[in-house]
């Protein structure tokens, strides 16, 4: 891959990476006050559980974009 297509593709996954933390802020949290009942405060819930699961999916995939945009920088 030539530079010029590397700074493409980080370009893309930099923009990926924008929408998908986009994503990850309008996905709706628990209520302060749902979040205030927890008993656990070490293990904080701050969303439902079919959001936990979106948050964490899309949390994966940025890690992703990450390491890939390392290994692009670094030219592996």
């Amino acid at each position: 891959m030539d530079e010029n297509e590397k700074a493409r593709r980080y370009e893309m996954l930099m923009s990926q990476y924008i929408t998908i933390e986009n994503e990850i802020s309008g996905i709706p949290k628990l209520s302060l006050e749902e979040q205030m009942k927890q008993v656990d405060a070490t293990n904080k819930q701050f969303y439902n559980q079919k959001n936990a699961e979106i948050v964490h999916g899309l949390k994966l995939r940025l890690m992703e974009i990450q390491r890939e945009a390392q290994n692009l920088q670094t030219g592996l």
